[in-house]
């Protein structure tokens, strides 16, 4: 869908368009973040590379914990693969436990 609307944009610019988010897809992606399991980790940090690069109101701090900010950074500072991302977020401590209740997350829980 953000593809799709990225292309429209190029063609066809509409006023006032900012861009799309490519997570917005997902609508049930919470649900694969069940407190404390280790999904949970992957699901918070990829949802807030994505989510967090375009809507600057949701904090690392919304999500990590104290450590799951630094991995976050430290992801971020070597700019490391998919595979290596997802080995270093293979923690479920790196996410507060109340992430999903986030307000700027919610949106992923619909369906």
């Amino acid at each position: 869908m953000a593809w799709a609307a990225a292309e429209r944009q190029a063609v066809e610019p509409v006023d006032g368009q900012l861009g799309s988010v490519a997570a917005s897809t997902a609508t049930r992606l919470l649900h694969l973040a069940a407190p404390g399991g280790i999904a949970s980790s992957f699901v918070g940090a990829f949802l807030y590379r994505s989510i967090g690069s375009v809507f600057s109101q949701l904090r690392a701090s919304d999500i990590f914990t104290a450590f799951g900010a630094k991995r976050f950074n430290l992801v971020s500072q070597i700019q490391c693969c998919n595979a290596i991302a997802t080995d270093l977020f293979f923690d479920p401590n790196i996410v507060q436990a109340n992430w999903t209740q986030n307000i700027m997350c919610k949106p992923f829980s619909i369906g």
